[in-house]
């Protein structure tokens, strides 16, 4: 019997980008869960009609426990043996392609708001296959992946070159209580048992055919500006307020990103 694999995310107000991320997902994980995390007193019951319409278990939660209490919840809400931790604007594409890019230029919306990037398509893969043999290995407690920024689904447009700027990514964890999210919103996974990362992977480092979160951040940015600002302040203030040393604390997985 294989390794059952699930899909964590904690969503408030994406109508926009909710749907394609559960169309892929659907296809591939065992379970799927959404943590309904809006700040108090507000409503978040169109993002969570969308996920019941998916098929999606939903938990209601808030943001303002903090940003690594409601992705903690992520991996304790999941049956699953190994869950992935996703944003609504991100994707896995299972079937996808093998791509390099070319270019030394980055986004910057005052300086670079087109870098000069060349994309080249190698050929198809099977992503999924990598990830569930990934996931039978005994010595680890996480995958990391490389998170590619575009500005839209063409995958001819990126942020910046993915091959030289790795935005590592360890959110696809074993579903183990000693596994946890430290406090504050950067994205740290701490093994409570060490206070340190865990044990993990990293699945063919920049490899044309490797392991990638597609996240297409500034394309939703653009269809839902005042949700996002109001995203960017309610983290804001999370991370301003959130006393950082009650729980060991190790540098975040996601350097180096743009978009």
């Amino acid at each position: 019997m294989s390794t059952s694999i699930g899909l964590s995310f904690n969503a408030y107000a994406e109508p926009n980008a909710l749907p394609g991320m559960l169309e892929v997902a659907s296809r591939f994980y065992d379970e799927l869960v959404m943590i309904s995390a809006p700040p108090e007193g507000r409503s978040n019951d169109e993002t969570i009609a969308i996920a019941e319409k998916w098929g999606v278990r939903v938990v209601h939660s808030t943001i303002d426990k903090g940003f690594g209490y409601v992705r903690t919840q992520c991996i304790r809400e999941s049956t699953c043996e190994w869950v992935v931790i996703q944003d609504a604007d991100e994707r896995i594409f299972w079937n996808a392609w093998q791509l390099s890019c070319e270019g030394t230029e980055s986004w910057n919306p005052d300086t670079c708001p087109e870098p000069k990037l060349t994309i080249t398509n190698h050929g198809g893969y099977d992503q999924g296959i990598l990830l569930r043999n990934a996931i039978e290995n005994p010595e680890v407690d996480g995958i990391r992946f490389v998170r590619r920024h575009w500005f839209d689904f063409s995958m001819k447009r990126p942020t910046q070159n993915f091959m030289t700027i790795s935005d590592w990514q360890l959110r696809c964890v074993r579903n183990r209580p000693y596994i946890s999210y430290a406090r504050g919103m950067h994205e740290s996974i701490v093994d409570s048992r060490t206070g340190q990362c865990p044990a993990h992977s990293t699945m063919q480092p920049n490899n044309l055919g490797g392991l990638f979160f597609d996240h297409f951040h500034l394309f939703f940015k653009a269809m839902e500006p005042e949700q996002r600002r109001e995203d960017i302040d309610t983290y804001n203030r999370l991370h301003q307020t959130i006393d950082m040393a009650k729980e060991p604390q190790e540098p975040g997985d996601g350097q180096n990103h743009k978009g």
